[in-house]
């Protein structure tokens, strides 16, 4: 088989390439053109109607230099079985994904505006896909389901603030994006883009522009406008599958290299999207090492999101880490690291269980979803997991290293999986726990996480997995802001007191709990949170005057010993009376 010969150690020792010298390489005089491929005999350049033949070189790369200015010219590459692929290399590949575009590289790079500078403990995240920030018809936006609609300003429906000035009101420091490089639909007219095509081209349908300058620009656009505003970029990205290796330019340039097997030669599927990128392999790990590069130096992110975290391994995880640490020290690097698959061994895996061994990463922790949406949810019959609710309010991982979230673009809505759960709770009862939920995610130990939409209430009509299930159930429902203000002014009141008080980004913060009845008594320091998740309202006595500075109104400044603790709710108190 011909994948057993491509990944032994004998073909990469024969085969030895610096990735640094392929792709196109442009001047006003003359384009160098450099393909790795040593599994082919021949290699043939077209370039707009010309073909040139490309001369191999003994460690398996073809090359040719061809004379002219051939900026903006679209090319391919066809080797001797007659299979044309674009360059994986590129910058910027052609609409139908069939050629690529020679460009400049200097006029890719332009002037950084830097933010803000923060701590990681003072983030908080917020996911949407680029796709469903805007393609609410009431929105009005002039760029719908495009890049550039995540920064139009001045937005408003039903008199609230909405789109990018939303964001800003709401108190978010770094925006996530779903997948924004070539992903395919899948036989849909809507995907959110966990079907990789490439890691280095765009996906266009986001772009309003057809030039590849302007498409690269756009992206660049939307980092410098937030970074304006002190807000920051992260991009979501698949490198542990991709959608068909048949379809990508690195499976066809490297057939058999690029993807793991099984013992049986059947195509490893650890994923469940039918094969695992081979990131142990040497030059796949230099190749995610320069995609990361160039998302750095030329769309200026700050922050990236490792989709299935697990299948990859530690080695190239944290090289990767190293490099973006290089250029950014402050760079944000989030991993949905579940233990998946069984070809590389559970000590080499990229997953949460060797959390210790990824110092670099912060990880989406699933015992706090679970064991949060479940506190929120339950209806008083069942407490035995309120360990895993202390444990997971306080950091069940080091504080450093845990994302705290109770919903994000995976399954349903909290709010929907409140209705799908408590199908007798009334309207008011689902939207208190969801909000106490969204509370907790908050003021807990770690990075806050928020779904786009879940500050005001976002539902997908129960659908527990909308992945490609188009506008109307995955939109933001922008009217929601208004018909949920109080929502959202809760979530933005609590984030001003996560900035506020220094406990929450201090490691060494004193931590204990006490139960007082059904009310879950949580101590970070100075401040007292009192976490109602039960049918009843009850009082807090203490034995003490507290300052109540916040409650279900909203803000309060007000010197007690006595709290109400309404049902599904949840009280803040500073211990330093005035």
């Amino acid at each position: 088989m011909q994948y057993r010969t491509v990944q032994s150690q004998k073909f990469a020792d024969e085969y030895p390439v610096d990735i640094n010298t392929l792709g196109s390489f442009y001047t006003k005089e003359k384009t160098l053109f450099r393909v790795y491929s040593p599994m082919a005999k021949s290699m043939l350049l077209r370039l707009g109607m010309n073909s040139y033949e490309m001369k191999r070189l003994p460690e398996g790369v073809f090359e040719t230099v061809v004379a002219g200015d051939h900026e903006r010219s679209e090319y391919c590459y066809i080797n001797d079985s007659g299979i044309s692929f674009s360059d994986p290399f590129s910058y910027c590949d052609s609409y139908d994904r069939k050629r690529s575009f020679v460009l400049d590289v200097n006029k890719l790079k332009k002037e950084k505006i830097k933010p803000k500078s923060i701590s990681y403990l003072e983030t908080v995240v917020y996911e949407t896909s680029v796709r469903d920030f805007s393609s609410d018809p009431n929105l009005p936006c002039q760029h719908p389901r495009k890049f550039l609609a995540l920064i139009e300003e001045g937005l408003v429906l039903n008199g609230e603030k909405v789109g990018f000035d939303h964001l800003l009101e709401l108190g978010i420091t770094h925006l996530q994006l779903m997948p924004v490089f070539d992903f395919d639909l899948d036989r849909t007219e809507y995907n959110w883009g966990y079907n990789p095509l490439s890691y280095n081209s765009l996906y266009q349908g986001y772009c309003v522009a057809n030039d590849p300058y302007e498409i690269i620009s756009e992206l660049r656009t939307v980092a410098d406008h937030l970074h304006k505003k002190d807000l920051r970029l992260v991009l979501d990205v698949v490198f542990n599958h991709v959608f068909d290796i048949r379809k990508t330019a690195l499976g066809k340039s490297l057939p058999g290299y690029c993807v793991r097997y099984t013992s049986k030669g059947e195509m490893a599927n650890g994923t469940y999207c039918g094969n695992e990128i081979r990131s142990e392999a040497s030059f796949i790990r230099d190749y995610l090492k320069l995609m990361v590069k160039r998302y750095i130096e030329i769309y200026d992110i700050d922050g990236l999101r490792f989709d299935l975290m697990g299948i990859l391994d530690i080695d190239t995880v944290n090289c990767l880490a190293k490099t973006v640490k290089e250029l950014k020290q402050d760079f944000l690097l989030l991993g949905e690291a579940w233990n998946m698959g069984d070809v590389l061994r559970f000590e080499e895996r990229a997953c949460m269980e060797n959390h210790e061994k990824m110092p670099s990463f912060h990880f989406f922790n699933n015992r706090f979803r679970d064991s949060v949406k479940r506190f929120c949810a339950d209806r008083n019959e069942d407490r035995s997991f309120i360990g895993n609710v202390l444990t997971a309010i306080s950091s069940n991982l080091p504080i450093n290293q845990t994302v705290n979230y109770v919903e994000c673009h995976d399954n349903a809505t909290y709010n929907d999986y409140l209705l799908m759960n408590c199908p007798n709770d009334s309207y008011e009862t689902i939207r208190a726990k969801a909000k106490l939920a969204l509370g907790m995610t908050i003021l807990s130990r770690g990075i806050p996480f928020i779904h786009s939409g879940q500050e005001f209430g976002r539902t997908k009509k129960m659908i527990d997995n909308t992945y490609n299930c188009g506008d109307e159930i995955n939109m933001l429902d922008w009217s929601l802001v208004s018909r949920n203000h109080d929502v959202f002014e809760y979530a933005k009141k609590l984030l001003q007191i996560r900035r506020h008080y220094p406990c929450f980004r201090d490691e060494k913060a004193k931590v204990s709990f006490e139960n007082y009845y059904e009310v879950l008594v949580y101590h970070l320091d100075e401040l007292t949170i009192l976490i109602n998740p039960c049918i009843f309202d009850h009082v807090y006595h203490a034995n003490k005057s507290f300052r109540k500075i916040f409650g279900d109104n909203g803000f309060s400044d007000e010197i007690t010993d006595t709290v109400e603790v309404k049902a599904h709710s949840l009280v803040i108190l500073d211990n330093h009376t005035i």
